[in-house]
């Protein structure tokens, strides 16, 4: 017998498969993977270092481990690899706590991740100490950038990223300074002027007279040395008959050099006439020959 479904049955078998549809989707959701959230590398004495898990679907972080360096079989310079064994869950469900005494350093380490399989999940570092009991983690949780936060919060949603306030640089406010005093100029203290001594008789005489002149002197005052009424006479001599001045004599010397230029240039000029007139005359008679 061969069974012919109804209308009634296809319709049922078809509400069926669309409610099976709702309750088992074909595609899964992936889970998300375990993040650090936050650390405390510098904790106070008689505390404990610490790293916060952010843990949205609930992994079994038992089989994880944790390391300060990325390699998760070589332990050589850093400190043993932790087993996620001892780890608690923080005040939400989603985040959990391991703590650890020695393991990071307090200016400088990394803080690695691993899953129970070796394969690194998720790590960061660190090259500063941020002080003790100052935490570094993400904000917001398993999501953001690591940043010192605002305080500690082991366990609990992450406080904000800490934002140094910035130091007002104090402004200089200029003194008021006195003007300077000016300095007086020294006064001009007057060089005195060398007076030049009064010629005497003798000097003006030489100054003043030709080269005729003072050899005319010169005799008198030997003829005065040798007999006075010799010298009177001689000086007598010399009053009465002026002897030229050397202007005098440059302006007669001047007036005879013009003369003689100008009967050098009246003779060449009446030679060049002459000789003009015989090439003319001649080339006249060749004209005519």
């Amino acid at each position: 017998m061969i069974f012919s479904p109804s209308r009634l049955d296809i319709a049922l078998i078809t509400l069926i498969l669309l409610f099976g549809l709702f309750l088992f989707p074909l595609s899964t959701h992936a889970a998300t993977p375990p993040l650090i959230n936050e650390y405390l590398p510098h904790p106070s004495s008689g505390n404990k270092e610490w790293i916060e898990i952010y843990n949205p679907d609930h992994i079994d972080l038992t089989g994880y481990f944790i390391d300060d360096d990325t390699s998760f079989t070589d332990d050589a310079g850093s400190s043993p690899i932790k087993h996620l064994s001892a780890i608690v869950q923080g005040q939400t469900d989603i985040l959990y706590v391991f703590e650890t005494t020695s393991f990071l350093n307090n200016d400088g380490d990394i803080v690695a991740l691993f899953d129970p399989s070796g394969t690194i999940v998720d790590s960061t570092s660190f090259s500063d100490d941020p002080g003790p009991e100052v935490s570094v983690g993400r904000y917001p949780d398993g999501s953001g950038s690591f940043s010192i936060l605002q305080s500690a919060t082991k366990g609990d949603p992450n406080s904000p990223p800490f934002i140094p306030t910035s130091t007002p640089v104090p402004t200089e406010i200029p003194t008021a300074t006195s003007k300077p005093t000016p300095t007086l100029r020294p006064t001009h203290t007057p060089v005195p002027t060398k007076v030049p001594p009064t010629p005497t008789r003798e000097t003006k005489s030489l100054l003043s007279t030709t080269p005729e002149e003072a050899f005319v002197l010169a005799e008198m005052d030997y003829a005065s040395s040798a007999s006075p009424s010799a010298a009177s006479t001689q000086s007598a001599l010399l009053t009465e008959t002026p002897t030229p001045r050397p202007s005098q004599i440059l302006t007669q010397g001047s007036r005879k050099k013009n003369k003689n230029a100008f009967v050098f240039w009246f003779l060449t000029l009446g030679g060049v006439c002459l000789i003009g007139c015989g090439i003319l005359v001649l080339w006249i008679q060749r004209r005519n020959a």
